[in-house]
């Protein structure tokens, strides 16, 4: 039996009807009927097969009474609602419903059966991706949906998207991650046939602004896209590689001996020929620049070509690292706290008393530091959170 009603279509429905009792039909002269058990025609279900939308079950029966029908609604064998209607949530999408039902009369001669019913097409959207003009939809099936401005990956009729897993986004399009390692992109600078040919047991993309770096499973690097935002890698080895990240214009790769391979845009951090790169734990980046953070409790900058200050710095005995888009602070072991970067960004706290501080937060553009008597100190942009002039920073706690 297949029920469609609404937005519903039953691909699995089971109507077991099991008799309880009734009369023998034996021939007998007593003209007093036998009651009649209670018999489930068919279970009908109505709603959209959608998030936050109503099921609601019905029973058809004769020889019951309606007030006496009792309903069970599962998935993979758990109750989810005992009344005639359930709520679906984001994660049922993709399975299927059990409902139980029973019906009754005043006899006591019940009824049973079930129907399993699951969504017409099990394709819904599970994740939307953006850049700065297109979005791209990941479907539950693997496929993809795409729209906004076509020339930045929001056309893509022309480009085989079936069987992705994730995709990653920049400015100048989009690079899909299949289940098969492989990687498709489209947009303004899709990957070359030769290229796509190295795309293959991707596990991670990174993104500039108009380049991906792909780092496959064997720990090497495939690039693409402009070369003038690290699309180009030809001039590096990349091998060993266990996380890479990005400034808008350059790459930085940390090794799994704790070394660091950069290229890109050489004062947005692609060059990072004047520092030493070793024994390095964590990566840092704004949008032009990058800071590490070593073993030995140093943290050392390079790049920031808008910087206030663009010389790179070493700051001894790091705690932890905070950045925003345009500057870094560095929490001390001591609780002090140093800074590097634009000036309107709060690169720059000669004046600002960071010392006793527990904890620093950011804006886009400004800071934030929790100090260990409970007060706050801001600065950076005011209009991202720099002042803080005007309402009570006492006495504040965090988790």
């Amino acid at each position: 039996m297949i029920f469609k009603r609404g937005y519903l279509a039953v691909l699995l429905s089971l109507l077991t009807i099991t008799g309880c009792g009734g009369g023998s039909g034996s021939e007998s002269d007593d003209t007093t009927q036998d009651p009649q058990a209670a018999v489930i025609n068919a279970i009908d279900v109505t709603g959209a097969w959608a998030e936050g939308e109503t099921l609601t079950a019905s029973v058809n029966c004769t020889e019951c009474l309606p007030s006496m029908n009792k309903y069970n609604w599962s998935i993979n064998g758990n109750n989810i609602s005992d009344t005639d209607s359930y709520l679906l949530t984001s994660t049922d999408l993709d399975k299927k419903i059990r409902i139980d039902a029973s019906a009754n009369n005043n006899a006591n001669l019940i009824d049973n059966a079930y129907q399993t019913i699951e969504a017409a097409y099990k394709s819904h959207v599970t994740h939307i991706y953006a850049n700065a003009r297109a979005f791209a939809a990941l479907k539950s099936d693997g496929s993809v949906v795409a729209w906004g401005e076509s020339s930045t990956g929001g056309d893509s009729a022309n480009v085989a998207l079936t069987d992705i897993s994730k995709i990653f986004s920049n400015d100048s399009g989009f690079a899909a991650l299949k289940n098969d390692g492989s990687v498709t992109s489209w947009g303004l600078l899709p990957a070359s046939d030769s290229v796509n040919l190295l795309l293959t047991d991707v596990k991670e993309i990174y993104a500039t602004d108009y380049a991906f770096a792909a780092l496959k499973e064997d720990g090497t690097v495939i690039t693409l896209g402009s070369s003038d935002y690290g699309g180009d890698s030809s001039s590096v080895t990349l091998d060993d590689i266990t996380r890479i990240y990005a400034t808008t214009s350059a790459f930085a790769a940390l090794k799994d001996d704790g070394s660091v391979v950069t290229w890109g845009e050489d004062n947005r951090g692609g060059n990072s020929s004047g520092v030493n790169l070793e024994n390095v734990e964590e990566i840092y980046a704004t949008s032009t620049a990058f800071a590490t953070h070593k073993a030995n409790g140093s943290a050392i900058t390079w790049g920031g070509d808008n910087f206030s200050n663009s010389e790179s710095v070493i700051v001894e005995n790091v705690n932890e690292v905070f950045a925003n888009s345009s500057a870094f602070a560095f929490l001390k072991t001591d609780n002090s706290v140093e800074t590097w970067g634009h000036i309107d960004y709060g690169g720059v706290s000669d004046d600002i008393p960071l010392n006793n501080t527990a904890k620093v937060f950011s804006t886009n553009a400004a800071f934030a530091a929790l100090k260990t008597d409970g007060s706050v100190v801001t600065w950076g942009n005011n209009n991202s959170g720099g002042d803080s002039s005007n309402v009570s920073l006492n006495d504040v706690t965090t988790t």
